[in-house]
């Protein structure tokens, strides 16, 4: 009996690109100013999101961020986006599962979008650290200017390797809208931990 032809193999479908994944650009900048300008941009862009994850913070502790609370002053010290992100998570875990006895319903759309977003910020913030730690340079002595990653980044610069990342003023402008559009959906995340506040009847700690 002949062997059996193998069947052919379905050629694999590509993994779908999450959008905070760092790219890895072709064509650089034609100037240095245009990287520097959007590089500034970005970094102010991502401390909005900053500020608005400490007022989620507040409105989980039922503070708010023009206080002097020991709980957001505390928050405050914390070094390192992560760690303040996984205390959101732990107080807003706490926050979703206290006891309320009156009549009104917490907010669905608030659960659903808690974690996910957080996660998300993570995520982000590993771009904001590319643009906060990389340098602009100009590729080959060309006349053409990149952001890569500081040449003492052994994470960033892998033996033999290409750098991880590689970004222009394009890049760069759109990590910038994303992290606007992480403020919005944050400040609307606060916005419900801080309507349920007002409606929840129980004393302030």
């Amino acid at each position: 009996m002949p062997p059996r032809k193998p069947k052919p193999r379905k050629p694999a479908t590509p993994k779908p690109r999450h959008p905070w994944e760092p790219p890895f650009a072709l064509k650089g900048d034609s100037s240095e100013d245009d990287l520097f300008k959007a590089v500034g941009r970005a970094l102010t862009d991502w401390e909005f999101v900053e500020e608005v994850l400490a007022r989620v913070y507040a409105a989980l502790m039922r503070s708010d961020l023009y206080s002097p609370n020991p709980a957001i002053r505390a928050y405050g010290a914390i070094i390192g986006s992560k760690a303040r992100i996984d205390m959101i998570r732990a107080a807003g875990d706490a926050y979703m599962t206290l006891p309320y006895t009156g009549t009104a319903v917490f907010p669905a759309q608030a659960r659903e979008m808690f974690r996910p977003l957080l996660d998300e910020c993570v995520e982000w913030a590993n771009r904001r650290n590319d643009i906060a730690h990389g340098r602009v340079w100009g590729a080959d002595h060309s006349r053409e200017y990149f952001l890569f990653p500081a040449l003492y980044s052994t994470k960033k610069w892998r033996l033999g390797q290409p750098p991880t990342y590689r970004y222009t003023s394009v890049e760069i402008r759109t990590f910038s809208a994303a992290f606007q559009d992480l403020y919005d959906r944050l400040s609307e995340l606060a916005e419900h931990f801080e309507r349920w506040n007002a409606v929840w009847p129980r004393p302030r700690s």
